[in-house]
């Protein structure tokens, strides 16, 4: 079975717990100040991730790792919308201490720009600010499901013998993410 496979099946609990967090949250964003504060969520636990993904050297073979959607994109929608993103340690995000661990993590993330697509069009309908962009929760736009494809292809050259520690990383990606969310509310 293909890794980018297995993921998503040893996954499918951790990702189904995740979302019953977040979509209520997503749903109570038609305000700029619930959208903020729901971007700042996202903002802190990637941010986090970033940081712990920038420190193994090897994640930078991933095809078009320079591309690929970061926290940046959530700080520079927060700012777009008047505000300073705050630098908040979030100590529910898994420890990265190898290329394996940080493309679990980045298996979550990744992801979500797939669900970004289902969000953007919620909020679309939600928001109060009918010309918003929604610079994070767009993805990559048009390019969004090639970009998720060459991060598969990518997943499913890893060797068999480190599924494990990939999928083990993605579950506690998601989990660490629930237990943020679940420390806010909006």
């Amino acid at each position: 079975m293909l890794l980018s496979e297995k993921l998503k099946e040893s996954t499918y609990q951790s990702h189904i717990g995740l979302e019953k967090l977040t979509v209520p949250l997503i749903r109570q964003s038609t305000s700029r100040e619930n959208y903020t504060k729901l971007l700042g969520l996202f903002y802190d636990y990637f941010n986090e991730l970033d940081k712990k993904i920038a420190d193994i050297a090897e994640i930078r073979e991933v095809p078009d790792f320079s591309k690929r959607r970061s926290s940046s994109w959530l700080k520079q929608e927060i700012e777009s919308l008047g505000l300073e993103v705050s630098d908040e340690e979030v100590s529910s995000a898994p420890q990265i201490n190898s290329a394996f661990e940080a493309l679990g993590a980045m298996y979550v993330m990744e992801g979500s720009t797939l669900g970004g697509q289902h969000i953007t069009k919620m909020l679309g309908k939600l928001y109060e600010d009918k010309d918003h962009d929604f610079i994070f929760f767009n993805g990559y736009g048009e390019q969004t499901h090639a970009m998720w494809a060459n991060f598969k292809e990518y997943l499913n050259s890893i060797p068999e013998n480190a599924h494990d520690e990939v999928i083990k990383s993605a579950n506690e990606t998601f989990e660490g993410f629930a237990a943020h969310i679940s420390l806010h509310s909006l």
